[in-house]
């Protein structure tokens, strides 16, 4: 009802403790619509950005990331999954979020994968024709 009298005021948003902030939001969603949610959120994010430690924040994510590396730690069947076609982005992804050490395990664990959609025969036709190219130039 408070915020029903209150529709359009900001500095009633502003008041409101930013560890209840996600309840009180949710409430207001449910029961005031998206409207009043957008007006309640953008009135009191610098409250809420204000609480936050930028710096374990960023600890956290490299504590979560590192975690789900371990889990993962030599679970190779993990990446057999991965689609052959999708393969060089995953692997750029893994090796620019999770290090060396991942990036090894991942494509050590999938290059069979990547060799069977290699047509073998093409390759070599290939290489024949590129050297038979550079001798002809050569000659």
């Amino acid at each position: 009802a408070k915020a029903a009298e209150h529709a359009g005021d900001r500095s009633l948003y502003n008041e409101i403790d930013p560890l209840h902030l996600p309840e009180v939001l949710s409430l207001i969603g449910q029961n005031h619509g998206r409207g009043e949610l957008y007006l309640a959120l953008s009135s009191s994010i610098m409250t809420l950005f204000s609480t936050i430690n930028r710096q374990r924040c960023i600890q956290q994510e490299k504590e979560y990331h590192a975690a789900k590396a371990a889990e993962h730690a030599g679970d190779r069947s993990l990446y057999n999954e991965i689609d052959p076609l999708h393969l060089p982005e995953v692997l750029s992804l893994i090796g620019q979020n999770h290090g060396r050490g991942e990036l090894y395990l991942a494509l050590s664990s999938s290059i069979m994968t990547l060799f069977s959609t290699i047509n073998r025969q093409r390759c070599i036709q290939q290489e024949k024709e590129y050297h038979a190219a550079k001798a002809a130039e050569h000659a």
